[in-house]
């Protein structure tokens, strides 16, 4: 009896570190909205690295080049270049002499990006406040003055 229990502990064991050491396989973005939002939680992760003093690690991300664009976002086929680009320019994060620099020109490369070239996401977060001012405005346009008139300290 004991040599079953012993068997079946040792088997136990060694399934549970196989399944804890085997990584998440890498499922590809199927469009460039789920890229960006791939590459926004990655960038997120190596800020906290950074932030940390931890090393980098490369994780598989989706190529932006390529892929097809939302309904959110004008056509990019005259863009792949820049994409292609800025895949490049992520990638050498990971072998960057100074990381921290070299993540706040990845950081500003998105920003320039969304401001010049492709202002989808932005034209969402207008909307956003847009839609906020239309419901407290009721839909007028006016703010009422009760919004816009500061407090009387007296």
């Amino acid at each position: 009896m004991r040599i079953v229990v012993l068997i079946l502990g040792v088997t136990i064991a060694a399934f549970g570190f196989y399944a804890c050491s085997e990584t998440p396989s890498h499922v590809p973005a199927t469009d460039l909205r789920a890229a960006m939002q791939e590459r926004m939680t990655d960038i997120k992760r190596i800020k906290a690295a950074l932030e940390a003093g931890k090393p980098l690690v490369e994780h598989p991300l989706t190529s932006f080049a390529g892929l097809p664009h939302s309904e959110f976002v004008d056509g990019v086929e005259e863009y792949q270049d820049a994409l292609a680009g800025f895949d490049q320019l992520y990638a050498g994060l990971f072998t960057a002499a100074d990381p921290q620099a070299h993540f706040k020109i990845i950081v500003t490369s998105c920003e320039s990006c969304h401001m010049q070239i492709c202002p989808g996401p932005l034209r969402g977060i207008r909307n956003l406040n847009q839609n906020a001012l239309n419901q407290l405005t009721n839909g007028t346009g006016n703010v009422p003055s009760e919004v816009t008139t500061p407090p009387n300290p007296n």
